[in-house]
C-alpha cells in the first residue's frame, strides 16, 4: 500500500472512483491520519493515527473485518439506497460503524484507498486530546462491549507488556522488569516503522517531542480506558450530552445532567 501524502486531491479521487468500479465493492475509504503541526498535542494525535490506528486499520481491512471511519469515502448510492439511505443512519453517533457492518452483512466488499485522510484537527491541548479519546472509547464499548472492554487493552504496550512479563515471570521465571523493558522498545521500534510507513515525509516534531509524545500517549490510554467505564453510556457529542443503550442501536439527548450517576 502506498501511503505518499504529497499526492493532490485530484489523485486521491481518481484512485478512490478505480477502486470503486469493482461490482462487489460498496465503498472505499481512506486511512484516517492527521496533517503535519506544531506542539506537543499534534505529536501525541499523529503518533496515535499513524502508529496505533493504522496497524489494526489496516490489517482488519486485510482480514475483511469491517473497520471503516467516515472522514473521507466513496459510497456507491444504490448500495446506501439498499439500506435505507443516509439519512436512516442519523439516529446512530457512529454512522460508519453501522454502514461498515450492515454493508458487510449483504455481502459487500469495503477497500482502503492508496492515501490517507490528512485531518487539520486543532488540538490546544493534551487534555482536549484525552476527551476525544474517552468519547471513542465509550462509543466502542457501547457497540463492542466485549472486544473494547476485554481485548482492546491486550493491543496496547503497556498492559499487554505488564502481562507479558508477569506470565514469564511466572512460567519461566525470567526477570520481568527486563522483559517489560525490552517489550517497550521493541514496541518504540516498531510504532517507528509503522508511522514512518505511512507518512512518508519528515515529521514536524523532534526526535525527543516523538519520544516524550509516544510515552504520554502509552500512560494516557490507561487513564482513558478508566475514564471512559465510568457512566459508560454518556457521550458529549458537539454542545450536546446522549446516552447510548442496546449495543449503540438507542440514543437519547440527555436534558437534565443530574440524573447521571457519578
Amino acid at each position: 500500500m502506498s501511503c505518499q501524502l504529497i499526492a493532490g486531491g485530484t489523485d486521491i479521487l481518481l484512485d478512490m472512483v478505480a477502486k470503486i468500479q469493482d461490482p462487489k465493492v460498496a465503498l472505499v475509504h481512506q486511512l484516517p491520519f492527521t496533517s503535519d503541526q506544531k506542539g506537543l498535542p499534534a505529536a501525541i494525535e499523529k503518533i496515535y493515527f499513524g502508529a496505533t490506528v493504522s496497524r489494526y486499520y489496516l490489517a482488519f481491512n486485510m482480514l475483511a473485518i469491517p473497520c471503516f471511519t467516515g472522514m473521507s469515502y466513496l459510497i456507491k448510492k444504490n448500495c446506501l439506497d439498499e439500506l435505507n439511505g443516509l439519512s436512516w443512519f442519523g439516529r446512530f453517533l457512529a454512522e460508519d460503524f453501522f454502514i461498515a457492518k450492515l454493508l458487510k452483512e449483504r455481502g459487500y466488499r469495503q477497500v482502503v484507498a492508496a492515501v490517507p485522510a490528512q485531518q487539520n484537527v486543532k488540538l490546544s491541548s493534551i487534555a482536549t486530546y484525552k476527551d476525544r479519546m474517552v468519547r471513542w472509547t465509550r462509543l466502542r464499548m457501547n457497540m463492542m462491549p466485549l472486544t473494547t472492554a476485554l481485548l482492546e487493552p491486550m493491543g496496547e504496550c503497556l498492559p499487554l507488556g505488564v502481562y507479558m512479563s508477569w506470565s514469564l515471570y511466572y512460567f519461566f521465571g525470567f526477570n520481568p522488569y527486563l522483559c517489560f523493558l525490552g517489550h517497550c522498545v521493541l514496541w518504540f521500534i516498531l510504532d517507528v516503522v509503522q508511522l514512518s510507513g505511512v507518512q512518508r515525509l519528515p515529521y514536524a516534531f523532534s526526535w525527543c517531542t516523538f519520544i516524550l509524545a509516544w510515552v504520554i500517549r502509552q500512560l494516557l490510554y490507561i487513564l482513558i480506558y478508566f475514564e471512559a467505564i465510568v457512566n459508560v453510556r454518556y457521550i458529549s457529542w458537539g454542545k450536546r450530552l446522549y446516552r447510548m443503550s442496546h449495543f449503540g442501536t438507542s440514543l437519547e439527548v440527555v436534558t437534565d445532567k443530574s440524573l447521571i450517576p457519578i
